[in-house]
């Protein structure tokens, strides 16, 4: 499996003057991982994580306190949201999707 990079991207949000909420996203870091397909059912399987998923991403060296729930990885020139990490110390299981539906990090 071929590494590649993730970019992390985090949100700002601004009002503007009629007091709508605009949401800006900004690069944040970039971590060198192996991204994969992935499937809800596998993800329901492995973590009980009941939500759509497409893929998962597995970030082997640098921790980083922007790897959130909620925050995107661009990859392969797709923005994916963050929607379960699984944490085992050196290894973060990314789950991803093209919507941000839910969350939680496990």
């Amino acid at each position: 499996m071929k590494k590649e990079t993730l970019t992390i991207q985090t949100a700002t949000n601004t009002t503007d003057a009629e007091g709508y909420i605009i949401q800006t996203w900004a690069n944040a870091v970039d971590l060198k991982g192996v991204l994969l397909p992935y499937g809800q059912q596998l993800a329901l399987k492995e973590y009980g994580y009941d939500a759509p998923v497409k893929y998962r991403a597995f970030n082997m060296r640098k921790i980083s306190e922007f790897l959130q729930v909620g925050n995107k990885i661009l990859a392969k020139g797709q923005e994916l949201y963050i929607v379960y990490i699984a944490d085992y110390g050196k290894v973060q299981d990314i789950l991803l999707d093209t919507e941000m539906v839910g969350g939680k990090s496990g």
